[in-house]
């Protein structure tokens, strides 16, 4: 009896310890090659993708077809592996005859699967978000997706401020915007209405212009609010 329970939480050990594995190797690879890009003619996401494949032959292996940045962690009764992110594309109904706007539409990649992902893993577990990239990349959109999403899904839990800033925006502006949707919970505490957990979501960091110290008073305020 000693010796089969010896096995059977030594088999729940060795599962653990590759989901931790397949976990870890996921977290790693994106957050050393997650930024990495095309340039130059050069595709480094590539490069990272063949040098990992070729330097780390361990237990957790990716399959050979594509990088490993196209691959997420599945977990389920049937075991643990790596699955393609594009299965998790979704399919959009689209129709003009209703009155279906095109700038009102996300049309899902894989990459935009990905970064939702994480997104949404970010704000689930109260870290704050960042997303750079050129004018026209879809930034706004994505962000505007992954909110009206969230809130819609769980208007009980979550809600969510857009703040736009602009080159005349300062840390007065950001201060009253910050204030708006919250009410007063007893003394000197506020709160958003209910249980809600308030999420910020601020459009067009870099646009405030800078004051005469070469600073940015909105974003020196955001900066503060982080620290606190």
């Amino acid at each position: 009896m000693v010796v089969s329970l010896c096995r059977c939480l030594k088999s729940q050990l060795q599962g653990q310890v590759q989901q931790l594995e397949y976990y870890f190797v996921f977290a790693i690879i994106w957050c050393l090659g997650g930024g990495l890009t095309e340039k130059d003619g050069t595709d480094y996401r590539k490069e990272f993708s063949n040098w990992w494949k070729a330097e780390w032959k361990s237990s957790v292996k990716f399959p050979a077809k594509g990088t490993i940045f196209d691959y997420y962690v599945l977990s389920n009764k049937e075991g643990i592996k790596f699955d393609e992110w594009t299965k998790k594309v979704k399919t959009i109904n689209f129709d003009t005859s209703l009155g279906h706007q095109m700038n009102n539409f996300t049309i899902p990649t894989r990459e935009t699967v990905a970064t939702s992902e994480f997104i949404n893993a970010f704000i689930l577990s109260a870290h704050p978000v960042l997303l750079i990239g050129n004018a026209g990349a879809g930034k706004t959109q994505l962000a505007n997706g992954i909110l009206n999403d969230l809130t819609a899904a769980q208007p009980e839990y979550y809600a969510y401020t857009k703040v736009n800033f602009n080159f005349y925006t300062d840390a007065s502006y950001l201060q009253n915007m910050l204030e708006a949707p919250l009410v007063k919970k007893g003394g000197r505490q506020f709160g958003p209405k209910g249980k809600l957990t308030m999420i910020y979501y601020v459009d067009d960091l870099n646009m405030p212009q800078l004051d005469p110290y070469m600073t940015q008073t909105a974003i020196a305020l955001l900066r503060q609010h982080q620290d606190y």
